[in-house]
């Protein structure tokens, strides 16, 4: 079964994330910020991340940078509020496979994390 991560300060947020992908056949796990995300990679790699980009004391441009040394680099799906071109092109340059706008819409979340799953 492959796992997914979802990363936002927000637990509204999380949640709701968590609630798009429930019944899809994914584990679910939950982090509350960048750092956590990371100590929990540790002990339970995820298969995939979907990370928020403004968050406390990491956020998720600091994650996808600290991502870079992972060999088993999990991939990632961006959601966030911040729309401007350049802070798109930075997720994609840090390595994130798809920037989804904030509020994130169920189709559009579930057509991009089968198509990590499925390339």
């Amino acid at each position: 079964m492959k796992k997914i991560l979802i990363v936002d300060d927000s637990y509204v947020a999380r949640l709701y994330l968590e609630s798009l992908l429930e019944g899809q056949g994914y584990a679910l796990a939950q982090a509350e910020d960048g750092q956590v995300a990371l100590e929990m990679m540790e002990y339970e790699p995820p298969h995939a991340m979907i990370i928020d980009l403004l968050m406390p004391r990491m956020t998720g441009l600091q994650l996808l940078e600290a991502l870079q040394d992972y060999k088993n680099r999990p991939e990632v799906i961006v959601v966030s509020a911040d729309i401007q071109e350049s802070t798109r092109q930075r997720c994609q340059e840090l390595g994130a496979k798809a920037f989804l706008s904030k509020p994130v819409m169920q189709g559009e979340l579930l057509k991009k994390v089968n198509q990590l799953f499925n390339s």
